[in-house]
């Protein structure tokens, strides 16, 4: 019997463990539930205040005729607390594009536990999918792939394994299928703040086709609803406004929760125009480092893992359930060549920090950022902590 169990335990690679991991968190998370509360509807099967019920409320709207009626703060704050029964409720935004709204439309026609569920799984599967083309390698797409924020985002039902997804497949699709490339970024829009640099990395490489498709997909969804609804577009800009507002300048979750260096910056005490400053000049750093990674001739992968690295650090939005996109990065480090012990060793301590956040509030993630970006540095020339070549007298 020891025998068995010693030859099972040999044959336990990191993907099985981090499945395991996974499986317990949502046994879990389901047992929690039934003892101290619903997940996700509570005990009449009335939406709990949460990250989805944005989506919910707002396909809501759309479907009763109201699309720019998503936009406007009071309007669709009635409609939560109506929907979830709670006079206090917190309100939850709805500041995506209006190609969105087609999504949260969709979600409405079902009740509120199955878009939830529905959500959660369809991007959940949408990201293993990507992770698996990704890393070309199963049990390094479950070790790699499933990290801390994946299940943070999953188990809220946000919008993180969505966009790493179409980040990743987008990348992935570029040099042989340039239109799909570009219907794919079109599609990320709804994250505008990840694609400040794709731009800059698709004019540097020359993928004009990519950039015509992606141009052409997103101009057709803008005339569409100016043809449909012009409010609509003008809400979703007065949001763009209320957003930057709230989550930024003013924050009043605390700017903890923001997984950036602005919010890094502002949690340790540093006014708005300083914060804002030095994001702004890290974001052209990023802009610079994508340039000349893109206009050199590192590979396809070692490209990519720098334009998704760049990409988050260079926006002062994004929170622990968007953090998904830095596997991403992970993964086109892994598919570039795998990983030795240090950059074994440096990818798990980044995924630590991550949950590091989950179970202290702290904000992390730009600490996870900066030791990605040392495996991809590592990559690029001689490592930093390299001895030195001993001279050979002749």
């Amino acid at each position: 019997m020891f025998d068995i169990v010693h030859k099972e335990l040999a044959k336990t690679t990191q993907g099985r463990v981090v499945a395991l991991i996974w499986a317990g968190l949502l046994v879990g998370s389901l047992v929690h539930a039934v003892l101290f509360g619903g997940l996700i509807t509570d005990s009449h099967g009335r939406p709990l205040s949460g990250d989805f019920l944005a989506f919910w409320s707002a396909g809501q709207m759309f479907a009763s005729g109201h699309a720019a009626a998503a936009y406007d703060p009071e309007i669709l704050h009635r409609l939560q607390i109506q929907d979830s029964g709670q006079f206090s409720a917190t309100y939850y935004p709805w500041d995506y594009p209006p190609l969105f709204l087609f999504v949260a439309f969709l979600l409405a026609q079902l009740p509120y536990a199955a878009a939830y569920i529905s959500w959660a799984v369809a991007t959940l599967a949408g990201y293993g999918a990507c992770a698996k083309a990704l890393f070309r390698d199963r049990d390094a797409a479950i070790a790699f792939g499933a990290a801390p924020a994946c299940f943070a985002a999953f188990i809220v039902a946000q919008t993180g394994l969505l966009t790493a997804a179409l980040f990743g497949a987008a990348l992935l699709t570029l040099n042989k299928r340039p239109i799909v490339s570009g219907l794919l970024l079109a599609a990320l829009t709804y994250k505008p703040q990840f694609g400040l640099l794709i731009p800059v990395a698709l004019i540097a490489g020359g993928h004009w086709r990519t950039i015509l498709a992606a141009a052409l997909a997103t101009a057709a969804w803008i005339l569409m609803w100016l043809a449909i609804d012009k409010a609509v577009l003008a809400g979703f800009a007065h949001a763009l406004v209320f957003a930057s507002q709230t989550y930024l300048t003013h924050a009043p979750g605390g700017w903890h929760k923001l997984q950036s260096l602005y919010g890094l910056l502002r949690s340790l005490g540093m006014g708005n125009a300083w914060s804002g400053a030095v994001q702004g000049i890290v974001a052209a750093a990023s802009f610079v480092a994508v340039t000349v990674a893109w206009r050199s001739p590192l590979s396809m992968a070692m490209k990519s893992a720098i334009l998704v690295l760049c990409s988050l650090i260079a926006t002062p939005y994004s929170f622990i359930y968007d953090f998904p996109i830095l596997s991403v990065a992970v993964g086109f480090l892994y598919r570039d060549r795998p990983f030795d012990r240090v950059e074994r060793t440096a990818v798990w301590s980044a995924y630590a920090l991550t949950a590091a956040y989950l179970l202290s509030g702290i904000a992390f993630g730009m600490g996870a950022v900066a030791l990605i970006a040392v495996v991809a540095a590592r990559r690029i020339g001689p490592p930093l902590w390299a001895p030195p070549k001993r001279l050979t007298l002749l």
